[in-house]
This record gives C-alpha cells, structure tokens and sequence, in this order.
C-alpha cells in the first residue's frame, strides 16, 4: 500500500514538474504572467507524454498503462500550471506582489 501511494504521488509530482517547465518554455516573457496559449501548448505536451508513457508500458507484460495514472499524471500538471497562472497573477510583472511588497 505504502509502495503504491509513494509511486502515485511521484506521478504527479513529475508531471507537475513537466507542466511547469513546458509553460516556462513556451513563454515568451519569463516574468509576465503566462497567457492562455503557452498553458494549453504545457497541458497538451503533458497529456501526450501520459498517453505515450501509458502505451509503452501496456507493451511490457510485467507493466500495465491504466487511463487511472493518465488522469493522476494531468491532475499534476494542471495544478502545477494553474498554480503558476494564479501566482503570476499576484505579480505586477517586476517581481512585486500587487501593491508594492516584495515577494
């Protein structure tokens, strides 16, 4: 039980990373707040790395790919990006937090 919980969590966890680096990656300014489009371009490059990573374990007879890791594997990567979306959010695009306080 424990084993399991420790390897679901580790999905999520890397995706929630992947999520992060394809937004950083596909954003044009780093310390603005990412618009719509480098967000989805992040959660469809997440979605098909699960898928691929799914299907090639399903290849392996000691492995299976379940549609259940996909959709822990996208939890993380939406709530890693919408994560950053609602940080950035509170930001003024100079590293300050909305009202002059430094972060």
């Amino acid at each position: 039980m424990y084993y399991g919980c420790v390897r679901k969590f580790l999905h999520f966890a890397v995706y929630a990373l992947l999520g992060l680096l394809a937004v950083r990656a596909f954003s044009m300014h780093r310390r603005a707040r990412p618009s719509v489009g480098p967000m989805l371009i992040a959660l469809l490059i997440s979605f098909a790395v699960a898928i691929t990573d799914e299907y090639i374990q399903s290849l392996d007879p000691s492995r299976s790919g379940t549609l259940y890791d996909v959709m822990i594997d996208m939890a993380g990567a939406i709530v890693a990006v919408m994560t950053m979306w609602l940080i950035s959010s509170r930001l003024d695009g100079t590293g300050m937090i909305m009202g002059g306080e430094r972060q």
